[in-house]
């Protein structure tokens, strides 16, 4: 049986609770959205998969992390996509090497998956204009700082409806 699974960046603890903070904020400021209570991550790709399938994503994900240098990530500034979407967006130098990560990622994968190529930390789905404009009031003054050293599968829990990290990989320094 195939179950649903994300690729992605998981940032430190100290940044997945900033950004739950200001989760929290903007739902004590405007009820209940889409994405409230997923952990801060960055997606790579979605992909269904059974046992053998995910065997080979580990796998290539430990070949990967052997090729790659953990890296410095900076997410200093908000902005929003037209389905009202609102995340914390990269600084210029990071959002560079994100999408360099990400090309390379994507260029070595041994399978195909829905890929995502415009790295960020989602706030908040589906938010009407009024609640962007709320967002966009509330959270400001943005500077989280992380390294950037793992890659993460999650999995998608239907009781839930969030995906969680099932496994993770270390890249080697």
């Amino acid at each position: 049986m195939k179950s649903l699974y994300s690729i992605a960046i998981c940032p430190p603890e100290d940044v997945v609770q900033k950004v739950a903070e200001y989760k929290k904020r903007l739902a004590d400021a405007i009820g209940w959205y889409r994405s409230k209570n997923s952990e801060a991550h960055i997606t790579f790709n979605l992909f269904s998969a059974d046992e053998r399938i995910l065997a080979i994503w580990e796998t290539y994900m430990r070949w990967l992390s052997f090729l790659i240098a953990p890296f410095p990530v900076t997410l200093d500034s908000t902005d929003h996509f037209k389905n009202g979407a609102f995340f914390l967006k990269p600084n210029q130098e990071s959002l560079q090497s994100l999408r360099e990560f990400m090309n390379y990622f994507h260029l070595h994968s041994p399978l195909s998956a829905q890929t995502q190529n415009n790295p960020h930390v989602s706030i908040g789905r589906g938010l009407s204009e009024k609640n962007l404009q709320i967002a966009k009031e509330m959270i400001r003054n943005i500077n989280l700082k992380f390294l950037c050293d793992n890659l993460a599968i999650r999995k998608y829990n239907p009781e839930k409806q969030q995906y969680e990290v099932i496994s993770r990989t270390y890249f080697n320094s």
